[in-house]
This record gives structure tokens, C-alpha cells and sequence, in this order.
């Protein structure tokens, strides 16, 4: 169950708005005002070469943001999990009429107790507690996007989030959460496979995922929990089937394909590989094997079960 917290923190706990102080440190320096606005100057895609390899440089740069005072940042408390849940504005406002627009994951899971969880979340208030955001360009994924965008005199930083810190004053950190895109990130670079920060993106998509269940046993037809858990298989599948389709792509630089699975809800060992267009006997092996795992995590209608189409396909970058 996911408590939110009483009356004094807020029914759905909202921090206030304040204006903080721009700190986007890359590789280990502070990157200042003047480089923000040397990004924005690369913010268009364009097919002049030198500009080109400039402007891959930006996109493919990770920085560090220390938001000292969220831009109302909302917190609940997941009591089964035990997470303390952050979730970010669109916008996070900081100095000199710039913000940082968030795409994508804004949800910051940590790990904790929850007397912890709540100190941590009134910290914010008192400014003793602050994040320090790792993100960076949404262009990394879908590079004709803007690095910039102007809002009158306000300038918009397009970003991702790829991890995020709580961290005290002193510079203790308190907690750390690494989002989906980080953890894709990090597991291409470390098999040394063309990533994100390269030249192609690999990814997964579920391009077809449907129930089916036997005609005498029809009990979850109008079920609205099967569109739910749809959505949540989906998303499952595509961030555990990341990593078989890294592994193969760490052997063979081009690979690509499809497959389609049975997962059937509750029942492991009926789960099976249909269908395998990819040309790699680990990768397949790896796919069973997550679809039974998940398999032996879902509940559903007796004699019912999960088809699903998956696309492993590389993406490639313009120019």
C-alpha cells in the first residue's frame, strides 16, 4: 500500500517553489552559465559536419544538477515496497531564467525506512537535504530534438533523468536511485556496445500484446485489471529483455530481430519462446528465461495467457 503522509508534510506532500542556483558539474567540473548557452547554440540539428560532431558532443554528455530546493517535488511513502517516492515537476526552475524541461521518468524511488523517508522529505523544507540529479540531453534518444527551447527570456534545458542523489549539506548522500534509461546507459557502456552515446540506439519495443484465453474459460474478458496489467507487463518486458538484447549485441554488433513469447500468468513452466527471428541462441535462451520469471510473478485467469511480439532493432543516428 502506498501511504501518503498526514496533514502537517501534506495529504500529497507538495514542497514549494524556489529558485536555486544553476550547478550542472560534467565529468567532474561545473559546467557555468556560459556553457548552458554554448549548449543552446547546438541546440538545431543541422548537416554542417563540424557543427554535427559539436553538437554530438552535447548530446552525448551526462551533467550533474544540485537542486537544492525542488520546484514543488511531490512524496508519498510506499509501505510494501519501502520507497520513498519523489517525483519531479516538468520544470525545475533554476537561476537567471533558466529551468530544466524533464522528460520522460520523473518518478525517484529510494529505498528506506519510512521514519527515514520523512525526515528526509521535511530536510527539502529546511534546506539541509538537497538532490543532486544526474541527467542529460533528451536528444541522446531522439536526436532531432531541441537541447534548448526559449520561453520569452526564460531558457529550457531539454533533459532526461538518468540518476538521482539525496545528499545532506555536508555532502553525505542518503539515498541513490538509477532510473531505466540510466541502468540501459550503464549496461552498454560496460559491454563496450554502440549505445546511446554512439552512433545507434539499441532498443526494445512490444509491438503486439494480447491475452487470450481458452473458450471455456471466458472469466476475464471484461476484466478492466487485464488493460492494467497489460501496460505494466509491456514495460516489464521491454526493460528485462534490454539486457538479453545487450548481451547479444556484446558478440555481434548488427543484431537484430524478433520474438514473440508465451508467458502464461502463475505457470513458469508453460512459458515458452514461439518464435525467434534473432540469430543468437543466448539471446533466445535469455528471453525464456525472463519470460518464465515473470511468468512466476503474475496472477491471472485460469487457462489464460500473455502473447507477446518483441523488436530488437537498432536505431540508427542522422549523419
Amino acid at each position: 500500500m502506498t501511504k501518503r503522509m498526514p496533514h502537517l508534510l501534506g495529504g500529497f506532500f507538495a514542497l514549494a517553489v524556489f529558485i536555486v542556483p544553476l550547478l550542472l558539474c560534467a565529468q567532474g567540473r561545473e559546467l557555468e552559465r556560459r556553457d548552458l548557452v554554448k549548449i543552446c547554440e547546438f541546440s538545431s540539428v543541422k548537416t554542417d559536419e563540424g557543427y554535427a560532431e559539436k553538437r554530438k558532443t552535447w548530446v552525448a554528455q551526462t551533467h550533474r544538477v544540485r537542486v537544492s530546493a525542488p520546484t514543488k517535488v511531490s512524496f508519498e511513502y510506499d509501505e510494501v515496497l519501502g520507497l520513498a517516492v519523489f517525483t519531479l515537476p516538468e520544470r525545475v526552475l533554476l537561476a537567471d531564467g533558466a529551468f530544466l524541461q524533464v522528460h520522460g521518468e520523473r518518478t525517484l524511488r529510494f529505498e528506506m525506512p519510512e521514519v527515514k523517508a520523512i525526515d528526509l522529505a521535511a530536510g527539502f523544507l529546511t534546506q539541509t537535504i538537497h538532490f543532486d540529479l544526474e541527467v542529460i540531453s533528451v536528444a541522446h534518444s531522439d536526436y532531432d530534438h531541441e537541447l534548448c527551447e526559449h520561453h520569452g527570456a526564460a531558457v529550457a534545458l531539454q533533459v532526461q533523468v538518468v540518476a538521482a542523489e539525496i545528499r545532506e549539506a555536508a555532502g553525505r548522500t542518503k539515498g541513490r536511485f538509477v532510473t531505466n534509461l540510466g541502468s540501459q546507459i550503464r549496461m552498454l557502456k560496460s559491454l563496450g556496445v554502440a549505445s546511446y552515446l554512439g552512433d545507434s540506439t539499441p532498443s526494445v519495443t512490444v509491438s503486439a500484446l494480447a491475452w487470450s484465453e481458452s473458450p471455456v474459460m471466458k472469466t476475464a474478458a471484461n476484466d478492466p485489471s487485464i488493460e492494467t496489467s497489460r501496460d505494466m507487463l509491456t514495460q516489464q518486458l521491454q526493460n528485462q529483455m534490454f539486457g538479453c538484447y545487450v548481451k547479444g549485441l556484446s558478440k555481434n554488433a548488427r543484431l537484430q530481430g524478433a520474438v514473440v513469447v508465451q508467458i502464461v500468468p502463475g505457470n513458469p513452466s508453460k512459458s515458452l519462446v514461439l518464435m525467434s527471428s534473432v540469430a543468437d541462441a543466448g539471446v533466445k535462451s535469455c528471453v525464456l528465461s525472463k519470460a518464465q520469471s515473470l511468468a512466476g510473478t503474475l496472477s491471472g485467469a485460469p487457462n489464460g495467457h500473455w502473447r507477446a511480439t518483441l523488436i530488437f532493432k537498432l536505431n540508427q543516428r542522422p549523419g
